[in-house]
């Protein structure tokens, strides 16, 4: 399944792809679609059969399902208000 992943910084974003690459995990750098986000303007595509939680960086915006230019939003980051 294709994911796009988005981040609140670019250097998140350059973390999560080199993590992503030491795994295996097909995945690329690009410019975030701003029908999107427009948070860092830098996010991930990747490829992945399965649980894409704990590979999560810190800065993780948000996790969406790729269909095409559709982009349906799987996961996104809970501030915790205390």
């Amino acid at each position: 399944m294709d994911y796009l992943a988005t981040f609140y910084t670019h250097f998140a974003a350059q973390t999560f792809a080199r993590r992503l690459q030491k795994q295996g995990i097909e995945s690329r750098m690009m410019p975030t679609p701003r029908s999107v986000s427009a948070s860092c303007g830098s996010c991930v595509r990747f490829a992945l059969h399965g649980g894409f939680l704990p590979l999560l960086v810190e800065d993780t915006e948000a996790v969406y399902r790729c269909g095409g230019e559709r982009y349906t939003e799987v996961w996104r980051h809970q501030d915790v208000q205390s």
